[in-house]
This record gives structure tokens, sequence and C-alpha cells, in this order.
């Protein structure tokens, strides 16, 4: 008689052809899980391929603006690079002008000026010895040649400028006069 406390161990047969095949089964069942990993990968790929091209499209933006805003500082430059060269130290500002312009009995330009000058003002020869009178005469002349047509044009004004600027480092070349400024720009026609 067998003790029983101590279990018996059973004998397995041995694998027969249809649990080999069923295990077989079970291997292949096991393989098209692979299969759906791909189609999650490929599920993943669109939102990297959306990532993409929103990132390619704010770098064609950033690109965009980056050209534009080279583009303006580029047709921009002449300017200020005219102004850079010229160094004020000094403005004296000068009285309001009131002048009849040429070719119209009616017309009228009232304007206010100051002068950039190259070099600072002496507070002596401020109160003394400016030659303010001869400025203002080289001004007068200048403006009353002036149509005030030409005046309402921006190029017109632009214009003046530089024959006043042109009059009066040609008369006063002591003042070492650089810039022109209309503080006041009025044309009554």
């Amino acid at each position: 008689m067998p003790d029983p406390e101590v279990p018996v161990a059973e004998e397995t047969p041995p694998e027969t052809e249809t649990e080999t095949e069923v295990a077989t089964a079970t291997e292949t069942q096991t393989e098209p899980e692979p299969e759906t990993e791909p189609e999650s990968e490929a599920g993943s790929e669109a939102p990297k391929s959306k990532t993409m091209i929103a990132i390619i499209a704010a770098l064609v933006v950033l690109a965009l603006i980056a050209g534009g805003v080279l583009l303006a500082r580029k047709k921009s430059a002449p300017a200020p690079k005219k102004a850079a060269s010229v160094k004020i130290e000094a403005t004296l500002p000068l009285e309001t002008f009131v002048v009849n312009l040429a070719g119209d009995e009616r017309s009228y330009l009232r304007v206010t000026m100051t002068l950039g000058l190259a070099h600072p003002l002496v507070k002596e020869k401020q109160e003394t010895g400016l030659p303010v009178p001869a400025v203002r005469d080289t001004i007068l002349t200048v403006l009353s040649t002036a149509h005030p047509a030409e005046l309402l044009q921006p190029e017109g004004k632009a214009q003046l400028k530089a024959q006043v600027l042109q009059a009066l480092q040609a008369r006063l070349p002591e003042m070492d006069i650089k810039e022109v400024y209309f503080t006041e720009f009025l044309v009554q026609m």
C-alpha cells in the first residue's frame, strides 16, 4: 500500500501530433500581436508627420519675418547713415518766419526752424557774438523764392531745407551749420 502522504508522480504521456498542432496553433496566435504593433506605429507616425509639418511651417514663417526685417532695415539704412555722419553738438532755435511766397500775392509761409551746429555754443557768444541778423536775412531770402505748390509736396520741403542749409553754409561758414530742422511749417494759399 502506498503511503498516502507521499504523492505519486504521474507520468505524462509523450506528445502526440494533435498536441503539437495545438501548441503550434497557440504560437501562431501570438504572432498576430506583433502585426498590431506596426499599426500602432503607423498611427503614431501620423502625429509625428503632423508635428514635422507644423515645425517646418513655423520655420518658414520665421524665415519670412526675418527676411522682411532685414529688407526693411536695408531700405531705411541709407538715411540714418547720412544723419550719423553729421555730429550735431548744439542747436540754435530761431524765431518764427512769416514770408510771402513767390508767384501768388495771397500765399505765405509760416515756418519755425532750429539750426544744428557742429560745435557747442559758448554762453558768452550766444548772448553777444551770434550773427542772428545775418542768419535771418539769409533764410528770408531763400524762403521768399519758394512757390506754394512746391512746398505742399515732401520733396519741395526737402529741397527748401537743402537750399536754406546751402545758403547758410556759404554765407556763414564760421557757424559750421550742419542741419536745418523745421519745427513748424504752414503754407497758406
